[in-house]
């Protein structure tokens, strides 16, 4: 029992010290929180003194920054797009050729057998709508200034091609509109002219208005006049006021005074005129242009003799009547062939009663074709008139090179067409 006593009071005496000890950690803690928590915490009456840099400061951190954004500053400016210093206005040099005249192996001309067709020539009698489409020209020079091989097709978005085709008022000389044209080749020398019209742009026009007057289409290659080809516009008036059409603009040209002759594929002599019509009387205003057919004989002489007719010779020895026909406000061209007289029998089919004449009928000699139309206000008659030479058509002195040296009024033939010249009976 003693010993239990002894061992409570050891432990008491042991354990009195040691809470003692841990009271003491325990203040000290206190104390040293509570002193960190003053440190940190100011008074309210306290002043804030703002962190102010010194200069030298500043300067440090400047050029701290500006070392740390060099870097970038530098990859922006890299990447950034390069300012375009070209003005928006400014042309592109221009891939249009300029021709060496010289180049050429005759001189540059527009065929005949375009300029006298109404479908390149197009004109509406009504509204006066001028439409040159596009024609046929031979002898294009070869080479440009650099001596390259010129390219007449070439398409510059820019500038206009190489050749244009002005219209010029004779009256006054004003230049009425200008039309341009690349030309692309066919059967060489000859190459075909297209319309260059660029849709709504104005520097491209695909057609002009031409009322009464007489106008001059003069055709350029660069700035060389190279060709001229004359046309009247005339105009021809109803005073009827039920009439549908109060007046017609009628075109006038070569077309009225030649003809044409050739030998085709077939071995047959070809006859060709030009029929031109105006009757301001018409039906309704959209029909002015009816076709109209009208009686119609020829007949093909050598040396003053007889050696063709057109429309056949019947069994009776009188000569049958063909038809031609005619569009009113415009001009027709027309073609025939002529039966051989006195009547051959050279039957090819059961079809010929009688045969053409051909080519090589046609011998050495003085020709003419005399015409007749049968219309009812009276018969109008013609006459052409050719030498063959040699086997050959002798040329026209005006389509003749040697004889004709005036370039701009020549008629260019092209191979295969002779132009003969109308004579009034």
């Amino acid at each position: 029992m003693k010993s239990i006593k002894l061992i409570s009071l050891c432990l008491v005496l042991f354990y009195i010290p040691a809470i003692s000890q841990v009271g003491n950690m325990i203040k000290k803690v206190k104390e040293t929180t509570k002193n960190e928590t003053e440190a940190t915490v100011k008074p309210k009456d306290e002043k804030v003194t703002p962190n102010v840099k010194s200069e030298s400061d500043k300067d440090n951190s400047t050029q701290t920054n500006v070392k740390k954004s060099t870097g970038s500053e530098k990859l922006r400016e890299r990447n950034k797009p390069q300012q375009n210093t070209t003005d928006k206005k400014t042309k592109p040099e221009s891939t249009v050729q300029i021709a060496d005249m010289n180049s050429s192996v005759l001189a540059p001309a527009v065929a005949w057998y375009s300029l006298l067709d109404q479908d390149h020539l197009y004109y509406d009698a009504t509204s006066g709508y001028f439409r040159p489409h596009g024609f046929h020209v031979f002898f294009l020079p070869e080479k440009d200034i650099k001596g390259e091989p010129m390219n007449f097709n070439k398409y510059d978005s820019y500038y206009p091609p190489a050749m244009h085709l002005d219209v010029i008022d004779k009256q006054n000389g004003e230049k009425k509109v200008t039309f341009y044209y690349r030309a692309e080749p066919e059967i060489l020398p000859a190459y075909k002219m297209k319309i260059d019209d660029r849709g709504t742009d104005p520097m491209y026009p695909a057609y002009t208005n031409l009322f009464e007057g007489s106008y001059d289409l003069k055709f350029y290659i660069n700035d060389n006049h190279f060709y001229t080809f004359p046309i009247n516009i005339e105009k021809i008036s109803n005073k009827d006021p039920y009439s549908p059409v109060k007046q017609l603009y009628i075109m006038r040209g070569e077309w009225e005074d030649w003809g044409r002759i050739e030998f085709n594929s077939d071995g047959d002599f070809i006859f060709s005129h030009y029929m031109p019509e105006k009757d301001v009387k018409v039906t309704n205003q959209s029909k002015w242009n009816e076709t109209i057919h009208y009686p119609y004989t020829a007949k093909l002489l050598r040396n003053g003799k007889v050696i063709g007719n057109y429309d056949a010779q019947n069994p009776q020895r009188t000569l049958e009547k063909g038809s031609v026909f005619a569009e009113n406000g415009r001009w027709v061209r027309n073609q025939n062939a002529f039966y051989a007289y006195p009547p051959v029998n050279r039957r090819i089919n059961d079809n010929h009663s009688h045969d053409y004449v051909y080519t090589k009928d046609m011998t050495d000699g003085n020709y003419s074709v005399e015409t007749e139309i049968y219309k009812p206000s009276g018969t109008i008659k013609s006459k052409y008139t050719f030498v063959i030479k040699n086997g050959k058509v002798v040329p026209v002195p005006r389509a003749d090179r040697s004889q004709h040296d005036d370039k701009f009024t020549l008629i260019e033939q092209g191979p295969n067409y002779h132009y003969v010249k109308k004579i009034k009976n």
